[in-house]
């Protein structure tokens, strides 16, 4: 089940995913959070995607290995978040990277310190924002 609770996100990175959506909303562009914390078994799952698991790959990190596995004391605390834009007329998730929001969205959390995504060589995540 896709964990969305900013409560799960690690307590230094928490702040900047807040900073990151008021941001976003005083420039026009609608996000939800679509992933906070994963566990090591669901990222184990996307990870088999593409490889053991018939569909496009989704990842390069196995459990352990991605921003969204960490823990503290056994706890979520997530130093990555998934997002999505939301298109303020149909209310409906923005997919197209092309799409000037979402330029102007990985700007943002770019000038927060976060690292994109985007900029990945392999398997580019537009959607994705980690701690730096």
């Amino acid at each position: 089940m896709t964990d969305r609770d900013l409560n799960h996100l690690h307590p230094t990175f928490k702040p900047l995913c807040e900073a990151f959506i008021k941001q976003c909303k005083d420039d026009g562009i609608e996000v939800i959070i679509t992933c906070t914390h994963r566990s090591n078994e669901e990222q184990n799952a996307l990870y088999a995607l593409g490889r053991t698991i018939k569909g496009k790959k989704f990842t390069n990190a196995k459990g352990g290995q991605s921003k969204h596995n960490f823990t503290i004391d056994g706890k979520p605390a997530a130093k990555a978040f998934d997002f999505v834009i939301i298109d303020p007329v149909t209310d409906k998730p923005v997919w197209r990277t092309s799409d000037i929001r979402w330029t102007l969205a990985v700007a943002i959390g770019k000038e927060l310190g976060l690292t994109s995504g985007a900029d990945w060589k392999t398997l580019k995540d537009f959607g994705h924002m980690e701690i730096a």
